[in-house]
């Protein structure tokens, strides 16, 4: 149940999908209140990975 109370909050403060995907792929800035989760993203071990894997997404 902790786990899933966990997962629910993580997916609470993620930003919207649409957000999400302009900074993976155009690395723009997220507005104010998701500031706390791009901390978390930003500092986390898996970041230079995950920002490069949205580049195959970028529309040529």
């Amino acid at each position: 149940m902790l786990v899933l109370a966990g997962w629910a909050t993580r997916w609470r403060e993620h930003p919207p999908p649409l957000l999400w995907g302009r900074h993976r792929v155009l690395r723009s800035r997220l507005p104010r209140p998701y500031r706390a989760w791009t901390r978390d993203d930003v500092e986390g071990l898996w970041f230079p990975l995950t920002m490069n894997l949205a580049l195959p997404f970028v529309p040529l």
